[in-house]
Parts: C-alpha cells; structure tokens; sequence
C-alpha cells in the first residue's frame, strides 16, 4: 500500500501529539532550566505553547513555585488566554503563577511598594486616551495654548514630545544645556520644555501617572531604596519569561535585566523579522543584542510554521536577505501560488480584489465572507475597497480605523448633550467638519425615533425649539403625536433643570437624555450584531464624557473641542462575526491569523511608506536619545521596520495570499512597491488557479476577567452587570465611592507601617489623609468637617488595630481564580493573626455594621459572598480561621465562617449563567438608585 505526504504528515503529527504536541526544537526549548535563553520564533512556530508548556516544566519537572514564576505579554487578551491554557494542564497551581502584561506588572509592584514612592497606593493610571483629556483639560495651565506661535500645534504633539522625554528618561536641565550647546535654545523652546515640568506636577498632584511615566517610576523604584525594593522582587521572581521582547522598548530592557539579575533565569520569546512598533519606542535592539548583554545565553530556534502553506512559507523567506534563523519550513501542504491583483488604477484594482472574494465564496473556496482579511499598511488606503463591498453587499467589519464620531448614535447625543447643558455650543458654527449635522437635524435621527410628521414640523422649525414649552406651543408648529411632544418637553425641562443646577454631571445629562428618549429600551428588545454595536459605542462615549468630568467637571466647551479635535482619530467597536470580512492594518492584523489574507496597495509611498524624519514640537539633540545604536541609522531603520511590516503582512495568511497593486492612485503615477520586485517569482497573475483552504476563521469568546465588583453586581442584577462590564457603560462616581476609595488607600498604609513598627508615629495618619483626601463636596468648610470626621474614624483604627492583630501576615494580598469559563483576580485587604491565634482574612468597609434600630446589617450587604469567594480563590496558602468585615466608621469586626463548598457551587452557577448570557433583570431595593432604571420598563 502507498501512502500520499499528506497522509503520511498527518501520521507523524498524531505522533507528535502523543508526545505533548512538541516537535524536537520546540521540546530543546521548553526543557531549558537555568539561565538566560533567547527563543527566536518564526510566524506560526508555536510560540505561545512553548510559553506554556516550559512553565509547566518547571514546575512539575523542576519543583519551581508557581509564585516565583513571571509571565508577561504584550495584551491582557493574551495573559487571558495563557492563563486559561495553563489551567487546564495544570489546575490550580496555573493561579499562583504571575501572568500579566508589563504595565500591569508596574501599576501592581508600584501598588504593593507604596510605602517606598511618593505616589502612594491610590494612583490612577491613564491610558492613551485618558492622557489626551488630561492635557486638554490642563492646556492653559501648562501654559502652551496661550502662545500666538503655538496656536497650530495639537495635543498629540504635546503628548509626543512628553512621552518621548519620559521613555528616554532625558533630564531637563541635560536637554536644556544640550541645546545650548547646539545653538537651538530660545524662549520659546524654554516655554516648551517648562509645561513638561508643569505637566509632570499635574500629574502628581492629581495622583495620576501615565504609561511612560508608570514605566519610568517603577525603574526608578527598583533602582532606589537601597536595593531593599530589587531584593525582595528578585526572590519573588526567580524565572521570567517574557512574549514578544522584539518589542519591548529601552527602559523596559533596563527593567529587566535589574531583575533578572544575578542568575539571570530569563527566557525570552520574539523574532526580530517582527518587530514593528519603533513609532512608540521599540527596540530592535533589545532583542538583536540579548546575547551581548546576556552572557553564556542558550538560542533556540523555531523554524517550523504550522501555520501557512509550504508556496506562502516560502514567498515570506525571500523577504529578508540576512536570515535571523535558517529559512521556515512548513508542515502544511504545497498550497497554491500567491496572486497579484494589479490594474491601472487603485479604484479597478479595489473591484478586481472584491470580485475575487465574491468568486472564491461563490465558488465554495471559502465557507463564508469570514475566512477573508483585507490588510493595509495605513487606513487611508482602505476607502476603494469599502466602497465596493457596500456596492457589492458584501458584509464586513472595521477593526480600528476611528468612526466613533460618524455613528448615528453618537452624534445625536453629542448634538442633544450640548443642547441641554450649553445653549451657546448647539449653536455654534465653529465645528466646520461637523456642519452637516451639527443643527436641529439631529433631533430626526433613530434616537428620539420621532414620527414623519414630527421630523417634517422641525425641519420648516422657523424659532428655536428650547422656547416651546408645552403642548400647545408644539401643536401650533405641527408636532402632534404626543409620544413626541413628550419627549421634547422633558429635554426642554431637562435643560432648565441643568440652568438651576438641579442636575450638574453632563454624564447624568447623558443618561436623562435616553430616559427621555426611550432609545436604550427599544434596543435591548432587540438581539441583533448590528444593534449591539450602537449600546457598544454609546457607552465608549460614555467613557469619554465620565473621563473628562472626573478631570473637569466644568468644562463642557473643552470637552467638545477634545472630541472634535480627535473626531478622525476615535474608533467606533464593531462586532466581529463569522460571516464579516475583517479590514484592519497589519499592525492590527499582528498575532492573528485568516484562511485568506489581501495585502492591498502595494506602492512606492505606501508600503514602504516614505521616510520623514522624526520631528517634536523642539529639536532633540541625538546624543539624549536613551538608544544610541538606533540614532546613526534613522532612515535605514525606517525602511528595515517597513520591510519587516510588509512580513507580518504575508505571514499571517493559512491557505491563499493575494497582494493588490495599480499604476496609479487618482491621476497620479506610481511605482509599485519594491517588495513586489524581490517576490515576483513567486507570484501569479492569474486569478483562476484553483484556490482552496483547509482552515476556517472562528471568532474566539473572550474569557471574562471578573473582580469582586463585578461579581457583586451579578449577584445584584445581572441586567446591570451586562451594561456596566459586557458594554461598558460608566456612570458618575458617587462621592461614598471617593469616600471608600480614600480609606482604603490611608488604611493601606497604616497596616504598612504597623507592620514594620509596630507603633506609628505622631502625626502619620494625618499626613496620609492629606496625601489622598479625595473632595466629597463643593463646599470647602463642609468638605473639610467631614475631612475631620474620616480622620478620627482612621486615627480610632490605627490606635485599635495593634490592640487586635498581633501579626500582620499580608497586606493587598493578591489572588488569582482560574477555570475555563472565567478568571477571577482580586485582593484581599488584610490577613492577619489576632492575639488568640487565629488567622483573620479582613475586608474594610467605609460605613457602619449596625442599621437605625442598631441590628447588624452586613450580610444584607453580600459581605459575606465576598469575603467567602476571597477564602476560596486563596487557596490552602494560609491557615484561614474568620472571615472579618471591619466597619471603620463604628470600629465592628462582623465574622463569618469559611464556607468552600457553598462558595464553590455558587461560582459554578455564576459561570454557567454567564455563559448562557443569561442577564435577567432583579427587581430590589437597589432599582431606585440604579443608574439603570430607566431602561428596566416597557419599551416606550
């Protein structure tokens, strides 16, 4: 009997299998034990499953404590899905390994370390669009929007100078002196450099810091202190291994080398061919030179790609001359040549790609429309392409790519916002790129879902609408239908109300205005992709405006001038699915895969982009660059990042690859791209060949990533935990939230310091409390009384506390739950040993234990849930004998006893609902004060 190759493949792969799925060089790699080691991994290697199959090694082949190991990658969706894989193959030991993305690693060290920085425990981070509103907010306190000569800069531009002083941690006083030097300082330059400083303090005082900033204070934290801080994360981090390090950037290669060392039990995983992130700090380098700063480090190599056929294997090895690992082998099929899509023009060549698709699906290529990604190096390219799949009723679906701002939903309530809380901004003609809808049109949209003759009255409306008043006013302009008439006398009595301060969170004006529009109810009835997307990009504008408030409350016109400012810039969420071809830029497209892959306009100035030297609001002078290797060959390094792009490009294709190119863009000739020429044997212009795809794509359910918060919420309406974790809906912080939120930090600190001196000094606590008093009210004198109450409650518990605990064991000791429906990360605010010996597991609560008639009302809280999910996530790492909530406004410690397998039955449940999405509503004492309860009725 013969045997075919691919028979005989797929023998050799069940062997394989049978040996852990590892192929030889993948099994060198995870057996690696001690010392540094530099996996180089090409496309489809297998990367992630040597991730985790060398942590599992060295915990059950090596005896290594889960504890003492470190993972970090690139995405939280990522460490999601590690630390899932890792359950199943090694159960519950998979929750004591610390798995996290770098800046998590940071915000949580610099958390645990509080005592050891002046940032303290309640620091909040921003991310990058936070950041933006933050400098928005402070333009004219940093000083650099009152200045003629900066009126055309942006706050990106701002933010980019920042960011980049931060992550090459360049001393002001050097970079001044610097330019000095170079004959470059003026006035100007100084008045720049100084909002940096001005920059930095807001922050501060804030108690915010940003991505670069959290980087910067944790390497500085491990680089102080005596070495106390280094120490102690070195014995707690024994072996780490890191995803991605290609894109690791200069001070995150300083960061862990500090750690790593002196043993020096770091394994690293990248592929320098991939690395493509150099416009936001990453090195190259880093990875290049593991070897250099790493002395005696084992290489392994990964060189089989299990993912793209032996031609789409083979096309990508021509991309690079200098080969980092010998060339990719593929353990798929021979598969078909790749195809070039080319015309005269980029608009034909966008049709001559469309039809393809069509053909391939109608032809049973592909089983539906999600097999296909359209890549591109920029998203401006994309627009011929869109075009012709509306044309040709082709679902699709934009990962990226800002539309935020061009959503039905969102423009009319950013229009209905304004004309509530500012009469003024609704009318104003200064939004040029919003004049087609800025106006009264925005009432006739699906939101107030008026009736034709409604929408036909406002638009021959002769006066201003917020004059109508009542029924009688609105019947003498046409508007009849009382469902109608309703609507718009509650939001013209909703902005009196705003006058009068009777309402003051433009985030409550946001709420009231779909009260009174009835439009969130009408699309919860309905389940549909295209209806979830709209709840979707409300509650991103919900973020926004909840952002922005939490900055500045006040300042509303500063708020639309930073969404207008990035109205090209913010993405909408669109909801994958099965049957949607996916465009995204190849940045996006980085560590996925698709059956079929385009990679479109393929043109000189495209890809490779053309080189523009990187350029700051002030001249930099190349020496304060933190990586010097990189400043001697900008532009080489450019067009190297670009090649390496158009690689991840083409190697995230399975089964067909099709590249597209044109003579021309518009009227304008263009050269082709230069990558075509160095491939052009391996392609084929002929799009007949007889494609076909052994792979389907899946869009892949993320696991849920649940805290206490979250699970309260369920356990309270399963409705509201849909809107607030699934969407995303944010509402206004109650000032009892900033209340709790203030003694958890001060308490924090107390139980350091007890900790360390069992006797705290004078005036301690009282320093706390100014470090992160949180203003509860307008009102100075009465904001500062109960300033003064919350400080004795704090001073009555730090007096106390010695008096009850004996031991402090733990502080924010942190915990990890992991099944394969859910993870479940928390902290636990205290464990410690009372004076009779036994081991306490303590929650603080900023309220009282007792109700008016001076019963314990704690359990009725869900108190006793939380602390019994705290004692069951644990784990047997400790001894627990009670579970303690302690009441610091009445000094109560209420226990409960441990109770594992009620808790346990309960998770079970939980995570089964779950994943039924089963998200009913609770009618409870808690509806009426439930942002919510507005749209928990009939539809109107």
């Amino acid at each position: 009997m013969i045997f075919g190759l691919e028979y005989l493949m797929g023998v050799h792969m069940n062997m394989i299998s049978e040996k852990l799925c590892l192929t030889e060089e993948q099994t060198e790699a995870v057996k690696h034990f001690c010392g540094p080691a530099l996996v180089v991994a090409g496309p489809g290697s297998g990367k992630t499953m040597v991730m985790s199959r060398r942590a599992k090694y060295l915990i059950n082949e090596k005896d290594v404590l889960p504890k003492n190991i470190l993972v970090t990658t690139f995405t939280e969706k990522a460490a999601n899905q590690l630390k899932v894989r890792l359950s199943k193959t090694i159960g519950k030991k998979a929750a004591r390994i610390n798995i996290s993305t770098i800046h998590s690693l940071y915000k949580t060290s610099l958390e645990r370390y509080a005592m050891e920085h002046d940032l303290g425990a309640g620091f909040e981070v921003l991310d990058n669009d936070a950041q933006k509103l933050f400098v928005q907010v402070n333009k004219f306190n940093l000083g650099i929007f009152r200045r003629k000569w900066l009126k055309g800069k942006k706050v990106e531009e701002f933010i980019g100078l920042y960011n980049f002083l931060t992550r090459n941690d360049i001393d002001i006083e050097e970079l001044e002196n610097a330019l000095i030097e170079e004959g470059e300082f003026s006035d100007e330059n100084h008045k720049v450099i100084n909002s940096y400083k001005k920059y930095l303090d807001l922050l501060k005082r804030g108690k915010k810091i940003d991505f670069d900033n959290l980087e910067l204070r944790f390497y500085r934290l491990i680089c102080d202190k005596e070495g106390k801080v280094l120490e102690d994360i070195r014995k707690r981090f024994q072996f780490i291994l890191i995803d991605e390090y290609q894109d690791t950037n200069s001070i995150q290669d300083k960061i862990f080398r500090k750690i790593a060392a002196p043993e020096n039990n770091i394994f690293v995983v990248g592929d320098s061919n991939q690395s493509i992130y150099g416009f936001r700090g990453a090195s190259i380098q880093n990875f290049i030179n593991f070897n250099k700063n790493y002395p005696n480090t084992k290489t392994y190599y990964l060189s089989t790609n299990f993912r793209s056929t032996e031609n789409i294997t083979e096309l990508s090895n021509k991309v690079f001359k200098e080969k980092v690992i010998q060339e990719l082998k593929s353990r798929r099929r021979k598969g078909e040549k790749s195809i070039l899509i080319t015309d005269e023009t980029a608009d034909s060549v966008a049709e001559k790609a469309i039809d393809l698709v069509i053909k391939m699906r109608d032809n049973g290529i592909i089983k539906k429309y999600g097999d296909v990604a359209l890549l591109f190096r920029n998203w401006s390219h994309s627009k011929e392409y869109v075009k012709y799949l509306r044309q040709k009723g082709i679902p699709y679906v934009t990962l990226g790519g800002g539309g935020l701002i061009d959503r039905v939903e969102v423009k009319t309530m950013l229009y209905l916002i304004s004309y509530v809380v500012n009469k003024k901004l609704c009318l104003s003609k200064k939004f040029i790129k919003w004049d087609s809808w800025w106006n009264i049109s925005a009432f006739n949209t699906e939101v107030l879902g008026f009736s034709a003759e409604t929408k036909k009255a406002l638009d021959n409306l002769k006066t201003d609408l917020y004059k109508l008043k009542n029924k009688s006013d609105l019947n003498g302009i046409g508007i009849i239908d009382d469902r109608d008439i309703n609507k718009i006398i509650k939001l013209n009595e909703l902005r009196k109300k705003y006058d009068e301060k009777v309402y003051s969170s433009p985030l409550e004006v946001f709420y009231k205005i779909l009260d009174c529009a009835g439009y969130m109810n009408r699309l919860l009835v309905q389940d549909d992709d295209r209806i979830k997307e709209k709840l979707f990009n409300l509650a991103k504008l919900s973020e926004f405006i909840s952002k922005y408030e939490g900055m500045n409350k006040n300042d509303i016109i500063g708020f639309y001038w930073f969404i207008y400012s990035l109205s090209d810039k913010l993405d909408q969420i669109k909801i994958e699915n099965e049957n949607t071809v996916k465009i995204m830029t190849i940045h996006k497209a980085k560590g996925l895969e698709f059956p079929v892959v385009f990679i479109c306009s393929l043109l000189k100035g495209r890809l490779p982009m053309s080189f523009r030297k990187e350029q700051f609001i002030l001249p930099i002078p190349d020496r304060l660059y933190l990586n010097q290797e990189e400043v001697e060959h900008k532009k080489k390094a450019f067009y190297e990042e670009e090649r390496r792009i158009f690689y991840v490009g083409i190697t995230r294709a399975q089964d067909n690859l099709i590249l597209t190119s044109s003579d021309k863009i518009n009227t304008q000739r263009r050269d082709k791209s230069k990558f075509l020429k160095e491939i052009e044997g391996y392609l084929s212009t002929e799009t007949d060949l007889k494609l076909q795809i052994e792979n389907t794509y899946n869009v892949v359910k993320n696991t849920p990533n649940l805290n206490h918060s979250a699970i309260n919420t369920y356990i309270d309406c399963p409705f509201r935990y849909n809107l607030v974790y699934n969407y995303g809906f944010v509402t206004s912080r109650s000032s009892m939230q900033n209340r709790g939120i203030f003694m958890h930090s001060v308490v924090q600190e107390i139980n350091h310091e007890l900790k360390c001196n069992h006797d705290v000094k004078e005036g301690f606590v009282e320093e706390l409390v100014d470090k992160y008093w949180i203003p509860v009210h307008q009102d100075k004198d009465k904001d500062n009384r109960f300033k003064m109450k919350n400080l004795q409650y704090l001073k009555l518990y730090c007096s106390n506390a010695p008096k009850l605990y004996k031991k402090i064991i733990a502080i924010e000791e942190p915990f990890t739950y992991i099944t394969d429906s859910m993870i479940i990360n928390g902290r636990i605010d205290l464990i410690a040993e009372d004076i009779n010996g036994n081991i306490n597991l303590v929650d603080f609560k900023a309220r009282k234990a007792k109700g008016k008639n001076g019963e314990n009302i704690m359990k009725d809280t869900g108190v006793d849930k939380q602390l019994e999910m705290y004692d069951y996530c644990l784990g047997d790492k400790y001894k627990i004998n009670k579970l303690c909530a302690y009441t610091l406004m009445d000094q109560e410690i209420t226990e409960f006893m441990p109770e594992k397998e009620n808790i346990k039955k309960f998770l079970r449940r939980m995570a089964d609902r779950m994943n039924k999405e089963s998200f009913e509503k609770n009618n409870g004492a808690l509806c009426k004060i439930c942002d919510f309860s507005f749209c928990c009725g009939d539809t109107p």
